[in-house]
């Protein structure tokens, strides 16, 4: 079994999804979280200067979607054939564009108040609902559970702690979210998972 080693900042952000597979598979490894203060002064210890990072038997692997591709692979979590992985990764692509219609960057609270309520209301939902039009192959996107999925309900848990009825216009996609996160071994990192803002 190889030794694995997962860096990332001391909260949820890009690197939950990679903790969210770790945690379907049962898979041990060392979740290392270095704080914002010393990151400066460790940067320049990783290949591209930014996080996360996955270091297996001491290789290390950078950018987060590769990294959450790798585990899949690892994980059995790509499908039976390459169909069901292009519609996997159509799912991870479409709420990528979702998620990046919050306004991560902006850094005036009040402007950004203001575009985080416009998001919520105006430009997230109507983009939810044309996944949920796709959503055609069952109870898991791609017609079969793969890492995508995870990755949505780890995007859903954050949009949901913005606005708790994000997904009620989605049925589909709603109870996605609630299958997720009642299996057991992700109920159980979700219940211990070091508590953070995002």
């Amino acid at each position: 079994m190889p030794k694995y080693k997962l860096y990332y900042f001391p909260l949820k952000g890009r690197g939950e999804i990679i903790r969210l597979l770790f945690a379907y598979a049962n898979v041990e490894y060392e979740d290392v979280r270095i704080p914002f203060d010393e990151w400066p002064t460790k940067k320049n210890d990783f290949p591209f200067k930014q996080l996360p990072v996955l270091d297996v038997d001491g290789k290390r692997y950078s950018q987060s979607h590769a990294i959450e591709r790798f585990l899949a692979r690892e994980f059995s979590l790509v499908g039976k054939n390459s169909s069901t992985l292009a519609k996997a990764d159509e799912f991870g692509e479409a709420m990528q564009d979702v998620m990046m219609k919050l306004p991560w960057t902006e850094k005036d609270e009040e402007t950004k108040e203001r575009l985080m309520k416009q998001a919520l209301t105006e430009t997230i939902p109507p983009a939810l609902e044309i996944i949920e039009n796709n959503f055609t192959n069952g109870d898991y996107y791609a017609g079969e559970l793969t890492f995508t999925d995870i990755g949505f309900a780890s995007c859903a848990d954050h949009l949901l702690s913005l606005d708790s009825s994000v997904l009620d216009g989605t049925p589909k996609l709603k109870a996605l979210f609630e299958r997720i996160w009642a299996i057991p071994s992700i109920a159980s990192w979700v219940k211990k998972r070091p508590k953070t803002a995002m």
